[in-house]
């Protein structure tokens, strides 16, 4: 069953995006693993808020990274380093939350080599996806010549 967030931030501006899923999270984490670091001890806070607050701190993150030379949030079409990065910050944030340090994170050293990545994306030293420049515009124009005349001169239909 898909898990969709929408985010309120501090401006209660909402953000209609969504680059995690918690099914994404449980492909890496096992589900009992996950529900118990996503329980709210003092009863606060629901699971659904909890994982829009660790999407609200991931998709900070990657935009802060990427936003000097990408144009964020994507609402679509998300681009494959986006959405890995996202899961992989996700469940680094997950252990962060069950306070394992650095050192003993799965995900430490893979969300920190993601963040070198991203990283050489904001600053223009890598496209966001294979084959697709950082300018890549939205639209692309293909102009052939009309096949309308005949090599004789005459309109041929």
């Amino acid at each position: 069953m898909p898990f969709f967030l929408t985010v309120f931030f501090k401006n209660q501006t909402t953000m209609n995006f969504s680059y995690f899923t918690k099914n994404d999270l449980i492909a890496h984490i096992p589900e009992n693993m996950l529900s118990e670091a996503l329980s709210d001890k003092n009863g606060t806070l629901s699971e659904a808020e909890i994982l829009a607050e660790i999407h609200g701190a991931v998709a900070d993150d990657i935009h802060m990274r990427i936003s000097p030379k990408v144009k964020v949030p994507f609402s679509a079409n998300i681009p494959p380093i986006v959405k890995r990065a996202a899961v992989i910050f996700a469940c680094e944030a997950v252990f962060e939350r069950r306070k394992v340090a650095p050192k003993d994170n799965p995900f430490h050293e893979k969300a920190e080599k993601l963040r070198e990545k991203l990283d050489k994306i904001g600053e223009g030293k890598a496209p966001i996806s294979a084959g697709l420049s950082k300018s890549a515009s939205s639209a692309v124009i293909i102009s052939t010549p009309a096949k309308t005349v005949s090599s004789a001169g005459r309109l041929s239909l």
